[in-house]
């Protein structure tokens, strides 16, 4: 698998994770063994390296290879929000094409938040994940210098207290981690926990065996943990799906299936590596 068939990858599953979202693909009224196997599909597919957390890690594969700069960092944002900017008028002139034929109807109120979302993107948070990914991209240099001189040891005590807190708290708390799941935050988490590795366990990256630990144990752990979810939150009439209980990108079993999907793509003979943002 290459590194761009994994990007290609990663933004599908990001697809999918709307899915349960916008889909209301089964009756509430429906008990927990007619709803489970749809909703384990749904869910299990959204669990496949979260979508997001597989994209930015592509990201930041490359970014613990290089020398922090302040000027290399403002010159991808300013990249990105040109590209933003590009997309964002393309949508816009869709828009007002759909409310000149009638398919769309959009309030005043409304249309002058696109508009001003579609001047400024990255500013307005016209997408969470390009603001976030620029606001990493600002605070990227100062933190890969504070990281090298914590050195490895109280580096692995960082990313270790993280997993700990915030690695688990999607399986019991979703609206607390929710929070942190799309934001910057989520970045900076998962760019401590992938530096460690990059920095000082690079054999474990060549290793397919790994990846295929970490898929298998991610994938198991985290089909249980929706099973398990269902039965609880089928008392209440409520679908865990809809809770991003464990579909959130700040859990860890979605990170644990990213990284062992990065690790076959670096293992992978055919495997060409160029970085994601010049």
């Amino acid at each position: 698998m290459s590194i761009e068939l994994l990007r290609i990858v990663a933004m599908l599953l990001i697809a999918f994770q709307h899915f349960p979202k916008i889909a209301q693909f089964y009756n509430h009224g429906h008990g927990f063994w007619q709803r489970l196997p749809l909703a384990e599909a749904a869910s299990f597919i959204t669990e496949l390296g979260g979508g997001d957390c597989l994209f930015f890690g592509i990201s930041v594969w490359f970014l613990c290879e290089e020398t922090p700069s302040l000027k290399r960092s403002l010159g991808r944002a300013w990249q990105l929000e040109k590209q933003l900017l590009y997309y964002s008028f393309i949508l816009f002139a869709i828009d007002l094409c759909l409310m000149k034929i009638g398919i769309l109807n959009l309030s005043a109120k409304r249309l002058v938040i696109i508009a001003a979302r579609t001047l400024f993107p990255v500013t307005l948070e016209h997408w969470w994940y390009p603001s976030a990914y620029v606001m990493f991209l600002i605070i990227f240099p100062p933190l890969t210098v504070g990281l090298y001189k914590l050195r490895q040891r109280y580096h692995f005590w960082l990313a270790l207290a993280l997993i700990l807190f915030w690695g688990w708290i999607p399986n019991f708390a979703p609206s607390i981690a929710r929070g942190m799941s799309y934001s910057i935050f989520l970045f900076v988490f998962q760019y401590v926990l992938l530096s460690y590795v990059k920095w000082y366990h690079p054999d474990v990256l060549k290793q397919k065996r790994v990846a295929y630990y970490l898929i298998a144990f991610g994938g198991v752990v985290g089909f249980i943990s929706q099973a398990l979810g269902q039965m609880y939150y089928v008392k209440k009439g409520r679908n865990v799906a809809f809770d991003e209980w464990l579909n959130c990108p700040a859990c860890v079993i979605p990170m644990m299936i990213a990284l062992g999907l990065l690790i076959l793509a670096n293992c992978s003979k055919n495997a060409s590596i160029l970085p994601l943002t010049n």
